[in-house]
């Protein structure tokens, strides 16, 4: 594996952009949605009606979550 001296010459002689995996993930946070809502309750309490929302990960199977409006 090259080191960062050797990469930062390598992508100079060849007119290449170099990025960080940070770099990489910093775009896909911006670029891509991560989550969507998948579902939507009214729960009626003796408090009042309170909604909740259930949220699914887009970018690997994952689990619903749960979430309650403030």
């Amino acid at each position: 594996m090259q080191r960062l001296p050797d990469l930062t010459r390598f992508a100079k002689e060849h007119d290449l952009t170099l990025v960080s995996v940070a770099d990489l993930i910093a775009y896909r946070r911006r670029s891509e949605t991560q989550i969507e809502r998948a579902a939507e309750a009214r729960i009626p309490t003796r408090h009042g009606e309170f909604r909740a929302f259930g949220y699914r990960g887009t970018l690997r199977r994952q689990r619903a979550r749960c979430a309650r409006p403030r």
